[in-house]
């Protein structure tokens, strides 16, 4: 049976991540344990355990989900760095529950990782960073997601006071030179 198309699976999988992002706003993951989602979510232990190998796993197909959507802001939508950046902010901010307790931990590595290995054609490109060997591209864009990390950090745990748009602008503007016409050469 194909677990993905059925709806009771479906719908089991919505409460046992709807009960992560309950208990995380009280909680942080190193604190939220199997028995708290599934007395959260109303189910049993075997349920969860159909679904996910462990709490580490359920936050990992979390991270992953959200980091897809992430992406595809990111990179498959023909937008504007600015507009980009606006819905990207946007998404945090609608997110935030999860995200306040995934950036502040030590696993966010793995989110900028990941975020950095696909970033890295689209601003290699943009940057005309072809003279450039891969290694110091990795480390550019290592830099540049550690950059945006710390930002959106701050901007999360800070309440989100400021907009996605004025959040957009801080970013933009400290990343000037990443997205105006210079030589890579200067970079």
């Amino acid at each position: 049976m194909n677990k993905s198309n059925n709806k009771r699976y479906q719908i089991t999988d919505e409460k046992i991540e709807n009960a992560l992002l309950a208990l995380l706003k009280d909680k942080d993951f190193n604190s939220t344990y199997v028995n708290d989602i599934c007395k959260e979510a109303g189910i049993a232990r075997t349920s969860f355990y159909s679904h996910y190998d462990d709490i580490n796993d359920l936050i990992l197909k979390t991270q992953n989900k959200y980091s897809n959507k992430i992406l595809e802001i990111l990179l498959t939508n023909k937008l504007s760095s600015k507009d980009a950046y606006t819905m990207y902010f946007s998404y945090l901010k609608d997110h935030s529950v999860f995200y306040k307790a995934y950036l502040i931990s030590s696993d966010s590595r793995i989110f900028a990782k990941n975020t950095c290995d696909y970033l890295l054609d689209l601003y290699a490109e943009r940057l005309n960073m072809d003279n450039i060997n891969k290694r110091k591209k990795k480390y550019h864009m290592i830099f540049i997601g550690a950059g945006i990390n710390a930002i959106a950090c701050k901007w999360l745990l800070d309440g989100c006071i400021e907009t996605p748009e004025e959040m957009t602008e801080i970013l933009l503007h400290e990343y000037s030179y990443i997205f105006s016409n210079q030589n890579s050469e200067k970079i």
